[in-house]
C-alpha cells in the first residue's frame, strides 16, 4: 500500500518530465543549420507545469533577439544626437541669462556670471555660446539623418563631423584651462557643455573607421 501510495504521488512529477521530454524531442532542425523551431506551447497553464515560466522566457528572449536589430553605429548615433540636443540646451540657456540683468545661476558655488561676461566670452567678437548653439544643431541633425539616411551620405561629410568634434573637444580644453589658470574662476553650465562635447568626440572615434577616411583622401 505504501509503495502504490508513493508512485501515485510521484505520478505528475513523471508526467511533466515526459511532456517536456516530448516537447525537446519535436524540435526540428530546418535546413540543417541548426535553426531550431519549439513545439506549442500549452494554451493554458493547466495543461502544462511551467507552461508560465515558458511563456515569459519565450517573450523575453524575443525581445532581446529585438533589440539586437539596432545596431551599435545606430545606437552611437542617437547618443550623440542626445548629447548634442544638450549641449544646445545649456549654450541656449547661458544665452537667454545673459540677456537679463540679473546674474546668471551657477550650481556648486561657481561664479558664472564672471566668466561669460569676461573678455574671454567671445570668439572674434561672436559670444561663445551663439557658437555652441550653431555647432550643437549641426551635431544634432546630423547625427539624427544619419540614423535614417546612413549610406547616402559621402564620406568627406563623415570625415568633416569627425573633425568638428575635434575641434569642439580642443577649444572645450582651451576654455577650461583659461578658467583655470587665468580668470581663476569656474562656470558649471561651461563645464557641462565641455563634458558634453568630449563625450562626442570620445563617440565619433568608436563610430567612424579611421583607416577608411585616410584611404579615401590618399586615394
Amino acid at each position: 500500500m505504501g509503495s502504490h501510495s508513493a508512485r501515485r504521488k510521484d505520478l505528475p512529477w513523471a508526467w511533466w518530465l515526459k511532456r517536456r521530454r516530448r516537447k525537446e524531442s519535436s524540435l526540428e532542425v530546418v535546413g540543417g543549420r541548426g535553426i531550431t523551431h519549439p513545439a506549442p506551447v500549452a494554451s493554458s497553464p493547466k495543461e502544462l507545469p511551467g507552461a508560465e515560466h515558458y511563456k515569459l522566457g519565450f517573450l523575453l528572449n524575443n525581445c532581446y533577439h529585438s533589440s539586437m536589430l539596432i545596431s551599435t553605429d545606430i545606437l552611437i548615433r542617437l547618443i550623440i544626437a542626445v548629447l548634442a540636443f544638450s549641449g544646445f540646451w545649456v549654450s541656449k540657456h547661458i544665452h537667454t541669462e545673459k540677456k537679463k540683468s540679473t546674474p546668471l545661476v551657477c550650481p556648486m558655488n561657481f561664479n558664472c556670471h564672471a566668466v561669460v561676461h569676461s573678455d574671454y566670452s567671445k570668439f572674434f567678437g561672436v559670444p561663445l555660446e551663439i557658437l555652441g548653439m550653431i555647432y550643437y544643431t549641426f551635431v544634432t541633425l546630423s547625427y539624427v539623418g544619419l540614423v535614417f539616411l546612413p549610406s547616402i551620405l559621402p564620406v568627406i561629410f563623415s570625415t568633416a563631423l569627425l573633425a568638428l568634434s575635434v575641434g569642439a573637444f580642443a577649444f572645450s580644453i582651451y576654455l577650461i584651462l583659461v578658467q583655470l589658470f587665468i580668470l581663476k574662476e569656474g562656470c558649471f553650465w561651461c563645464f557641462v557643455s565641455a563634458g558634453v562635447s568630449t563625450v562626442i568626440f570620445i563617440l565619433s572615434f568608436f563610430l567612424y573607421d579611421l583607416a577608411q577616411i585616410f584611404t579615401h583622401f590618399l586615394a
